[in-house]
C-alpha cells in the first residue's frame, strides 16, 4: 500500500495543492491503492524526516522538505518531488497506464518532452502566481495559513494582502496568464487528434503533461472560487479548452 503524504486544508475536500493534485491525479490514472495521511505546513519537514524522505531542494546552505511524497510499503522506498514519484509509478508498476507513454512499439519515448513542455507551462502559469498564493491563504487550516503567511511575505517582502488586491495590478496578471496560455493552446492546436478540442498533449493519450495543466488549473478554482466572475471568465479562454480539459480529467481528480 502506498501512503500518500498531502497538505491539508479547511476545504471540505481537503486536497487543494497543485504539485500534490499531481501526485494524486497520477495515482489515480494509474489505479494504484493509496491512502493519505494530511500534513501541516509547519510540519511538512518533520514527517518527511521521519519516514526517510529526501529533501527537494537545498537553499543557503538548508535541506528544504516539500509536499508531495509517497511511501510505498511494497518496496520500501520514500519518493519525494512530483516528477520523481512519476517516474517511479511508472517503473514500480508498468502493467498500470504509463504517465510517460512510450509510442511505436517503444522507438519514440515521451519523459524529455513531457519535462519540456512542463518548463514551458510553468512559465507562462507564473504570471498568475501571486493570485493563486493570495487565495491559497485563504484555504488554509489556522496553523498552516499563519506559516504560509510568515514564509511567503519574506520571499516576496510585502504582506500578503498585497500580493494581487482587486485593481489594474491583479488585471494584468490575468491578462498575461491569458496570453501565456494561447502559446500552449496554440502549440497543442498543431495535433492530429481524434478528440474534440486536441486537449492531450499526445493527441488521444492523456500523459503526465496533461496531468500537470489540470492540476494547475484545478488549485486556481479553488483558491478564486468557482463562482467568481474571474473564473468564469477563465472558463471560456481558448474556446474553453481549459475548462474542457479539467472536466476531462474530473474521473482522476478524487481520493481519500
Amino acid at each position: 500500500m502506498i501512503t500518500f503524504y498531502d497538505i491539508t486544508s479547511k476545504l471540505d475536500v481537503k486536497a487543494w495543492s497543485p504539485n500534490t493534485f499531481k501526485t494524486r491525479f497520477a495515482l489515480n490514472y494509474k489505479g494504484i491503492p493509496y491512502k493519505t495521511e494530511y500534513v501541516e505546513y509547519p510540519d511538512i519537514a518533520s514527517v518527511l524526516k521521519n519516514v526517510g524522505g529526501a529533501p527537494t531542494e537545498t537553499k543557503n546552505g538548508q535541506d528544504h522538505y516539500t509536499l508531495p511524497a509517497i511511501h510505498d510499503s511494497t518496496t520500501g522506498k520514500v519518493i519525494t518531488d512530483s516528477a520523481n514519484i512519476a517516474a517511479y509509478l511508472d517503473e514500480t508498476y508498468p502493467d498500470k497506464p504509463a504517465l510517460f507513454p512510450v509510442f511505436d512499439n517503444g522507438k519514440f519515448e515521451t519523459k524529455a518532452a513531457i519535462l519540456a513542455f512542463q518548463s514551458l507551462f510553468l512559465e507562462k502559469w507564473g504570471a498568475i502566481r501571486l493570485v493563486g498564493l493570495s487565495g491559497t491563504h485563504k484555504i488554509l487550516t489556522p496553523r498552516s495559513a499563519e506559516y504560509f503567511k510568515r514564509t511567503r511575505e519574506t520571499w516576496f517582502g510585502k504582506p500578503i494582502d498585497d500580493f494581487a488586491p482587486p485593481g489594474p495590478e491583479r488585471e494584468e496578471m490575468w491578462r498575461n496568464l491569458k496570453e501565456g496560455l494561447s502559446v500552449i493552446s496554440e502549440l497543442l492546436d498543431q495535433n492530429v487528434s481524434k478528440s474534440e478540442g486536441k486537449l492531450f498533449l499526445f493527441g488521444d493519450t492523456l500523459s503526465y503533461a496533461d496531468i500537470i495543466v489540470s492540476s494547475f488549473i484545478l488549485w486556481l478554482k479553488l483558491v478564486v472560487g468557482p463562482e467568481s466572475q474571474e473564473w468564469k471568465d477563465f472558463e471560456q479562454w481558448n474556446g474553453g479548452r481549459w475548462a474542457k480539459l479539467l472536466d476531462k480529467t474530473k474521473d482522476i481528480q478524487g481520493g481519500n
